[in-house]
């Protein structure tokens, strides 16, 4: 016969069992789900030129490749160590590191966020830095953690740091003991007759050239200058004003037809006078924003290719140029598709997908990088 007492106390123990397996379930199954999004990257640019510096990069002390997904967490940047190497044949005295960040590009203003690192003292600009004695195989540490804050502040202007995954870094400057530079892929001396404007040391080609991105969805399919053309990171001879003289071709490589599309055409001679000065094309018209939009309207089928002569912008690309330097001291153009947005309002940018917000028409969801069927 069955002991009614024990059967409840059974059925009551069967209970409390089964609501722990359901909290473990439920709380095994949030965490699974929030681990699918700490993929991060690291961009080492291509270069076509002998950099200086070399740069090894180390997460939670462990080597990572560039270019290469890892595992990290929200604060991961506070977790990088950059080792700088001098595989010159002169001794450095002064070196800086860009750091770029081009998911703080948004919707409304596709410029991507800097953070500079300065070790040494430059000595054209005064600084309390300690000075540096970076000879020829030498190396030496930074570490992100002390600049962290700094770097939140700078990337949450735009973004909340947790949607950040991907971060170029690049040796922007180097000073040599012999009174010599590098900058922007190119050898600078001294001006005899201005103390303190640099020159080139041999005479500068002009070069149109591709940033370094991911998971494309358009593509700079051909670069003219005048009627010949050009490959992009080959260097080519023109007159002054050359930007003028430059076509660019772009496809979709996407399966979506393309209504709006921002292409950032960036000077990186301009660090010498500041940040790198980025000139904006916008083409086609951003749906449902309320902002007054001036642009034709765009449409760019999957495959087909457009067609975009900088010499119609080019009055206002020089007028931008004028802020800081004449149009005669730039020889490099860097080409990136900032932001780009399909016709079934969807958009693209660094690499990953976005859905417009419900709740405000200017601004994209982050949906990783597998586009929205």
């Amino acid at each position: 016969m069955i002991n009614r007492e024990k059967l409840r106390t059974g059925l009551r123990l069967l209970l409390v069992v089964a609501t722990i397996s359901l909290v473990v379930i439920g709380v095994s199954g949030w965490t699974k789900s929030s681990t699918q999004s700490n993929k991060k990257t690291i961009i080492r640019p291509p270069t076509m030129v002998k950099e200086p510096v070399a740069i090894t990069i180390k997460h939670r002390g462990q080597q990572i490749k560039p270019n290469e997904e890892f595992d990290g967490d929200v604060d991961w940047l506070n977790n990088v160590t950059l080792k700088l190497t001098n595989v010159s044949d002169k001794t450095i005295t002064y070196v800086a590191i860009h750091l770029v960040f081009p998911e703080t590009a948004t919707a409304t203003d596709a410029s991507t966020g800097l953070h500079q690192i300065e070790l040494g003292v430059h000595p054209d600009v005064p600084s309390k830095r300690a000075p540096i004695i970076l000879r020829p195989g030498d190396s030496m540490e930074v570490s992100l953690d002390s600049r962290y804050a700094n770097i939140k502040y700078l990337v949450e202007r735009r973004v909340p740091i947790a949607k950040i995954s991907t971060v170029t870094v690049r040796p922007q400057t180097a000073i040599f003991d012999d009174g010599t530079m590098f900058f922007a892929g190119e050898l600078y001396h001294r001006d005899p007759n201005i103390p303190h404007r640099w020159v080139p040391i041999q005479s500068k080609q002009n070069v149109v050239d591709k940033e370094f991105s991911r998971n494309d969805v358009v593509e700079f399919s051909e670069v003219r200058v005048k009627t010949r053309q050009v490959d992009l990171g080959q260097g080519f001879n023109d007159e002054n004003e050359w930007v003028k003289n430059v076509a660019l071709k772009i496809t979709n490589k996407s399966a979506k037809p393309i209504t709006y599309l921002t292409i950032g055409l960036d000077f990186p001679e301009t660090a010498a006078t500041g940040n790198i000065m980025e000139y904006q094309l916008v083409l086609g018209q951003l749906p449902g924003t309320r902002y007054p939009q001036a642009d034709r309207p765009l449409l760019i089928a999957p495959g087909d290719s457009l067609d975009i002569p900088l010499v119609e912008h080019y009055p206002k690309i020089k007028a931008f140029i004028l802020n800081r330097q004449q149009p005669s001291d730039i020889h490099k153009m860097d080409l990136a598709a900032r932001f780009v947005v399909f016709a079934d309002r969807t958009g693209w940018s660094a690499g990953n997908f976005y859905k417009p917000d419900p709740n405000d028409a200017n601004h994209y969801i982050n949906i990783g990088d597998k586009p929205q069927p």
